[in-house]
């Protein structure tokens, strides 16, 4: 283990919960050393993943030495803590906050579709409250359903901010609280209907409401939760492969989630399933008849396929047949044609943009290291110090991968975009470089070239000298001054993007389109051979 890594191990402490010992890492938060421990603690503004912020205060418990009690959502575990969850003291105080929610609640619960999972009714039983000891109020808001996939029903609200929070985190930041006392609720700027808002419908929201005030619109009324079976699976909608959980009733698909109540996905993966049960999706196959496409058989539509590919082969030979696989296939179905086109027919004629170095990045990059082992995964986005993200729109793209970069923001990241557009991850820039479009390599070269002559580098440190030479070579030979009136850059702009690339001495992640873009590559390789960001 090196020295960089000795210093990201936690120390273990000891903490009594109840009367038992619990060993967790120093900082855990002590309803998460309670969870460890198989001791339930209420809550309802709390979730694995989001800063807490103790709003709901039901998570409070009983600390040695402490005069009042604790949040232990907040407080976080240190060596030697003894912690009473079970209290009387701690009861009460539970039950206290939890018949005030319920006294400004309508009590829908026999209707409401998130009955059984629903975490006030979870706090509310394992208290013993049956009904509220004060009148019940129910608020009064319109139910708001004008949005194409989410319902909001603020009447069932418990303002445990969690939706407030995750869409700052990984969104656009439209959801937050509006008045107060009472009359608290929470909403988008002016109150308006989601989709006049700028939401881009991720979700995220839905996910982490504790109750329902938030739900999906297509999954109302369509199955209670006991009912819902749960089967994993990846999003295809593009290359960021999400995982994601189906929710299905009698193998009809009522919702998408992602696996941790903190995960992303993006309106596509959420809520663009409705294709699975189209009209228009085809159920059979068809086979041309008359000039016209007609549904037939399995058998006939295999057989006619079958016919008309060994009538080529036996005309024309087996290279003759061309193969292409779509870059949405499974593994398992590439690796079928695969078999079908070298062992049946005989032929290696076969493609697909989605083999391992099938964009000239990729390509440069194997050419360069021989593999692929310095590019960098999502988490690895999220891990970053300095992420400087070169013509991707990975909002409208890579959706999941604005996700992460967002968490990094939210830990003080900085960002740099290259980019001419105003793309939507360049709103949250520190730096956003905008050169003539096409120009975004000679950027990445003049920024390398910068860093090369400031002689505040890593060159001499790179273990492949023919890369480490090559670099050099070919940026000394860079003529700066034309490269900066092709990129219609100021002296300063190139200024503030050099000094961002070197002020971070840390982990830095470059994020670059899937295009066939040479230039723009090996500008990136340059850098990371400057900067000594080739580790994983």
């Amino acid at each position: 283990m090196c020295a960089e890594e000795a210093t990201l191990v936690k120390s273990v402490v000891k903490v009594n919960i109840d009367g038992v010992d619990v060993a967790v890492e120093e900082g855990t938060l002590l309803i998460e050393a309670a969870a460890s421990a198989g001791i339930y603690v209420p809550t309802l503004c709390y979730c694995p993943g989001i800063k807490s912020v103790g709003a709901c205060r039901l998570c409070v418990v009983e600390l040695e030495g402490s005069a009042d009690l604790v949040v232990s959502c907040t407080r976080r575990a240190k060596d030697g803590m003894v912690v009473r969850t079970d209290s009387q003291r701690v009861a009460e105080a539970r039950r206290f906050v939890t018949d005030l929610i319920l006294s400004n609640h309508p009590g829908e619960c026999l209707s409401c579709d998130r009955n059984g999972t629903c975490g006030l009714q979870d706090a509310a039983y394992s208290l013993g409250i049956e009904k509220t000891s004060y009148t019940m109020k129910d608020p009064g808001y319109a139910v708001d359903d004008s949005s194409p996939f989410i319902v909001r029903n603020y009447n069932l609200c418990v303002l445990c901010g969690l939706c407030v929070r995750i869409c700052s985190l990984q969104s656009e930041g439209i959801l937050e609280f509006l008045e107060r006392g009472m009359r608290t609720k929470i909403g988008t700027a002016d109150d308006l209907p989601l989709h006049e808002s700028g939401c881009d419908f991720c979700g995220s929201c839905v996910s982490v409401c504790p109750v329902a005030a938030l739900m999906e619109k297509d999954r109302r009324f369509r199955g209670r939760e006991w009912m819902i079976e749960r089967v994993t699976s990846v999003c295809g909608f593009c290359g960021c492969g999400c995982e994601c959980t189906l929710g299905t009733v009698d193998g009809e698909v009522l919702r998408v989630q992602s696996p941790q109540p903190d995960g992303f996905l993006c309106a596509r993966g959420r809520f663009g399933l409705d294709f699975l049960d189209h009209p228009d999706r085809l159920r059979k196959p068809l086979v041309r008849r008359d000039n016209a496409l007609v549904e037939c058989d399995w058998d006939e539509a295999l057989g006619f396929a079958a016919s008309r590919l060994l009538q080529a082969r036996e005309s024309h030979g087996p290279d003759a047949i061309g193969w292409i696989v779509g870059s949405g296939a499974a593994n398992e179905t590439a690796w079928a044609l695969r078999e079908l086109a070298t062992n049946t027919f005989g032929t290696r004629n076969i493609d697909s943009s989605a083999r391992p170095y099938g964009y000239a990045a990729l390509s440069a990059l194997v050419e360069r290291f021989g593999d692929l082992s310095v590019t960098a995964t999502a988490e690895d986005v999220g891990d970053a110090d300095l992420i400087v993200v070169v013509g991707a729109d990975v909002t409208a793209d890579y959706p999941a991968i604005g996700a992460w970069i967002a968490r990094a923001k939210d830990r003080n990241a900085r960002l740099v975009v290259v980019d001419p557009r105003r793309s939507g991850i360049a709103r949250r820039a520190d730096v956003h470089i905008r050169p003539r479009p096409g120009t975004e390599g000679l950027v990445l070269a003049l920024a390398a070239k910068a860093v090369l002559d400031s002689g505040d580098h890593a060159l001499e440190s790179v273990e492949d000298g023919t890369a480490a030479s090559e670099c050099r070579d070919r940026l000394s030979s860079l003529d700066a001054a034309a490269a900066e009136r092709d990129t219609g850059l100021s002296a300063e702009e190139l200024a503030a993007l050099t000094t961002s690339l070197t002020e971070t001495k840390a982990r830095t992640v470059f994020v670059v389109p899937a295009e066939d873009d040479t230039g723009l590559m090996t500008g990136v390789i340059d850098l990371a051979l400057l900067l000594g960001n080739l580790e994983r």
